[in-house]
């Protein structure tokens, strides 16, 4: 693996203004980036922000904000394509604990994504002051759907890595939503699988591995210093038949930080994680490209350090990391995003 490219996606500000969790996609070949900002994460002040196009300054590409004036918290955006349609799954709430989840339908944004010069001049579009009809649906509270990591699309059902994250104790489950666009009600839950562990870890990623067809299953842990993984047969997932979930450590480091997996091609896979530096920040994103599962460990083939030094071109006050980072595979490359030192958002093009 060899970086071709690194930059600085969003503006920096100082350490007064937060950019965290991206998230993107790329949809009928155009680049849609999405992430929350504001003053720091949880404050009233934070929204979503949805880009279209490589770049955020793409001018007469619309720039999307979802509750930038609600005084309400929105948080971790995930965007993923089911059936042609662009969706997003994001959340409201004052905490993790409380948070109410909500899945938007894109796809006409992204069909009028173009604008007027006029329209380019005027800055960015929220979502509640816009006339365009859409589809958007509120998931049944107490469930989280996807809360960091890209869901696993099989067919019209939908499969989240969900958790819930409280001040006494964090629980990894799978939920599983059924997807009909023609439906009176475009999503429906199905069901929420048992815990996945009783090890405390949030925020389940996931790759299909179609020759097992199983899902492959990551979790970032809050104590234990290590990824716990798990694989887990698909059609037992969507049947709600698998009771027995067990989800052990593997020998990658993770020091309570978030990570992501993705399908590099048939038996290779991606893995983005962080890990310590000396000064025990986030500040170092890793790449392992894996193969096989052997007696419940992945075997890494190949490595590589995206990051290794403390955010530059900001005043990293706020923090040092490099964290949460969000991997995809397009045109044979693998594009990353991360939070960068909490007050830009970085993006890396990878050869495989």
């Amino acid at each position: 693996m060899k970086v071709l490219s690194s930059e600085i996606f969003t503006p920096t500000h100082d350490d007064k203004y937060c950019y965290h969790a991206s998230t993107f996609i790329y949809y009928k070949g155009v680049r849609v980036s999405a992430w929350f900002e504001g003053s720091r994460e949880g404050m009233p002040d934070c929204f979503i922000k949805i880009v279209f196009g490589e770049k955020m300054q793409s001018l007469c590409m619309r720039r999307l904000t979802i509750g930038q004036y609600m005084a309400l918290a929105f948080w971790n955006p995930v965007l993923f394509e089911v059936g042609n349609k662009l969706l997003l799954f994001y959340k409201a709430g004052t905490f993790c604990d409380r948070w109410q989840t909500f899945l938007l339908d894109l796809t006409p944004y992204f069909e009028n994504r173009e604008l007027s010069l006029e329209e380019c001049l005027t800055g960015d579009f929220d979502k509640d002051n816009l006339n365009d009809t859409i589809f958007e649906s509120i998931i049944p509270a107490g469930l989280n759907a996807c809360v960091k990591t890209k869901p696993v699309i099989i067919g019209n059902e939908i499969i989240c890595g969900s958790s819930v994250e409280s001040s006494l104790a964090w629980t990894p489950y799978l939920e599983v939503f059924h997807y009909d666009e023609f439906g009176d009600k475009n999503i429906h839950f199905s069901h929420r699988s048992a815990p996945l562990t009783n090890f405390c870890a949030i925020q389940p990623a996931m790759v299909h591995e179609p020759i097992s067809d199983r899902l492959l299953t990551f979790a970032r842990t809050k104590k234990l210093g290590r990824v716990i993984f798990g694989c887990f047969p698909v059609g037992d997932v969507l049947h709600n038949v698998y009771k027995k979930y067990e989800m052990n450590p593997i020998q990658i480091e993770n020091p309570n930080s978030s990570l992501d997996v993705c399908i590099v091609k048939e038996n290779l896979y991606l893995i983005c994680n962080n890990s310590r530096t000396e000064s025990s920040k986030l500040s170092v994103i890793n790449l392992g490209l894996a193969r096989d599962v052997v007696d419940g460990d992945v075997n890494v083939v190949d490595s590589l350090e995206i990051d290794n030094e403390k955010s530059v071109d900001a005043n990293t006050s706020f923090t040092l990391e490099n964290s949460y980072p969000y991997a995809q595979v397009y045109d044979d490359k693998i594009y990353i995003s991360y939070t960068n030192g909490r007050n830009s958002i970085k993006t890396a093009i990878v050869e495989i």
